[in-house]
């Protein structure tokens, strides 16, 4: 070591020598900086993505079906709005101000038995919405600061006409799409259709059709009963 800094002292002392040193020095800072960047971007892909999948998210909390919800439809540009809780197959919320209970199997209005008053049920519906996700193709993904992830998805009406009508079609349009939210532990927490073309070619709607489906409180809803 005392010998290489005896040798650098006497390759300063003449002006070729310093040159030398100069693009010496430069050069190794830029093979660093070109290390640092390819092994951070290698790091990147093997956490960020898995083995034959572009995405890696967790609908674990959902599946349990304990949560509070929230669920804005709008539809040419009229907001429903639907807020709730869910315990099991059991749940309450309100809509249009009134309150309806689900006992699993039947809708209640003031303890009288009506239609599901979901607006695109379909489309709430956890299995429904994996199948959507298997089908559709994978866009891009944004990370944010707060620690959530949006996925992106796009899918063809074709696709969910066939995956959710179980009727085929065939719509030259633009595709749909599908945008998925986690949380920092990369938990699901909301999702979100952009289904305009969906709409309009099955002739539901004149303008747009969006479908914004959020979650909270996992875990902490309590037995639900019909008051």
């Amino acid at each position: 070591m005392k010998q290489f800094i005896e040798f650098i002292k006497e390759v300063r002392k003449t002006p070729r020598g310093k040159a030398i040193l100069f693009f010496a020095f430069y050069f190794i800072v830029f093979l660093v900086i070109i290390m640092i960047i390819r092994f951070n971007d290698n790091t990147s892909y093997e956490k960020d993505y898995e083995p034959g999948k572009a995405y890696s998210f967790d609908t674990s909390l959902l599946s349990k079906n304990n949560y509070h919800f929230e669920y804005i439809i709008t539809k040419d540009n009229i907001k429903y709005q639907y807020i709730g809780d869910r315990n099991g197959n059991k749940e309450t919320f309100t809509f249009n101000d009134k309150k309806y209970y689900y006992d699993g199997n039947k809708y209640y209005l003031e303890n009288n038995e009506i239609d599901n008053p979901y607006l695109y049920s379909e489309f709430i519906n956890l299995n429904n919405i994996l199948l959507l996700i298997d089908n559709a193709t994978y866009d891009s993904k944004t990370d944010y600061q707060s620690g959530t992830t949006k996925y992106n998805f796009l899918i063809s009406s074709n696709t969910i006409n066939s995956l959710i009508n179980n009727k085929e079609t065939d719509i030259d349009d633009l595709p749909n799409s599908l945008t998925i939210s986690s949380d920092e532990d990369n938990k699901v927490d909301s999702i979100i259709y952009h289904l305009d073309s969906y709409c309009k070619s099955n002739k539901e709607c004149d303008d747009n059709l969006e479908i914004d489906l959020s979650y909270e409180q996992f875990g902490e809803i309590k037995e639900i009963v019909n008051n």
